[in-house]
């Protein structure tokens, strides 16, 4: 059987490395100097970072192919180009090839609070599936990376990649579950648990929780929460109300919940409901639809409805503009770079895992359960 070697024998992640504090040290400093000016001689920085002339040669190669700095036709001394003043960081957002609301909400609220910061965010949308992804090679020779996941639970050759990553690696998203990989996400149990504890506040009592997304990690927490919070409140029938429209990684989650929750809803033998629960805003969209279609119900008139409405702005544009909980986008990517930031700055700091607050917005998609048109359930 093969052993991995021990931790002690194996190769520096690269931002532990000498030649790449110099030249990030480096980096940061001539960036905010005048064109032309000289860049230290090689002696002066042997002795300023205490290392060798291979370290520091290497930085300031770096620096050359970035363009930073470069070489006048007959001069011996490098000098800073005349050139737009470099980014601080070079940060590559890693992410799926196809289009989300949820995606290009965070990484619109990441290109603000990159430039707020003096750093450059890049990204890599080259592969569709997790599997197809090297990680290493899409961060390049940038200075860290943001891994955002798929509704799909990471491979295993991606886990142990990210577990000892060449660059700073957060991942968001789907945050792995493992103490040697950063990320920042939601805290999900707490999602599913306010959930139903403020359509109870209104009275419902038969809540149906529906699972309209591949069982990520995340997703199966927010149903996990709402059931708990269920039973927590004396429902003994909490596991009869969860539905589990068995969505599979890349089937269309909108139809495909359509179709489930149209099921259910013809039923004879399903249970009495008066409100539901989404853990993802694309089901609440195939839920409107469902209920319209097969029994002309609709939000909040004859049910209630709340759901997560992730970092996709587009919940309060819906008719009826849904109650929901959400992740305020703009903390959600401060705190994404604040984790890059650290790692940047130590590269011997462990991992982190960072859990956002969730909020509840009200809006006009749940009304108490004594003023709904049918206060029994249909």
């Amino acid at each position: 059987m093969h052993h991995e070697p021990k931790d002690s024998t194996m190769a520096k992640p690269l931002t532990a490395t000498r030649h790449f504090h110099v030249m990030r040290t480096l980096r940061q400093e001539l960036r905010l100097k005048e064109p032309g000016a000289f860049v230290p001689t090689v002696n002066e920085l042997k002795k300023r970072f205490n290392a060798s002339q291979a370290t520091i040669s290497q930085a300031l190669s770096t620096l050359q192919d970035e363009g930073l700095i470069r070489r006048p036709d007959g001069r011996s001394r490098l000098v800073v180009s005349e050139m737009p003043p470099k980014a601080a960081q070079r940060v590559v957002l890693v992410r799926p090839s196809w289009s989300s609301p949820d995606y290009d909400a965070l990484q619109r609220a990441m290109v603000t609070d990159c430039t707020r910061r003096g750093w450059q965010l890049e990204v890599d949308a080259s592969h569709s599936e997790m599997h197809e992804l090297e990680l290493n090679r899409a961060i390049g020779n940038r200075d860290a990376g943001i891994l955002m996941t798929s509704m799909v639970n990471i491979p295993d050759h991606l886990m142990n990649v990210l577990r000892r990553p060449n660059r700073p690696v957060v991942t968001v998203i789907q945050v792995p579950d493992d103490p040697e990989i950063s990320g920042v996400g939601t805290d999900n149990i707490a999602i599913g648990r306010m959930a139903i504890e403020h359509l109870m506040s209104q009275g419902h009592e038969q809540i149906l929780t529906v699972i309209s997304e591949p069982r990520a990690q995340s997703i199966v927490q927010r149903a996990q929460g709402a059931r708990d919070e269920m039973l927590i409140q004396g429902q003994t029938h909490a596991d009869d109300l969860i539905l589990n429209c068995r969505i599979r990684h890349g089937e269309d989650s909108i139809a495909m919940t359509y179709e489930s929750f149209c099921e259910f809803l013809i039923s004879p033998k399903r249970p009495k409901i008066t409100a539901v629960f989404c853990v993802a805003w694309t089901g609440a969209l195939a839920v409107m639809k469902a209920l319209k279609d097969v029994g002309n119900w609709r939000v909040p008139d004859d049910v209630s409805l709340v759901t997560y409405a992730g970092e996709s702005l587009i919940i309060p544009y819906l008719n009826p503009p849904l109650t929901a909980l959400q992740t305020n986008v703009n903390d959600y990517a401060h705190n994404v770079l604040d984790l890059i930031e650290g790692q940047l700055d130590d590269p011997t700091t462990p991992a982190k895992k960072i859990a956002l607050p969730c909020q509840i917005v009200q809006r006009e998609s749940v009304i108490a359960k004594s003023q709904s048109n049918h206060p029994q359930g249909i």
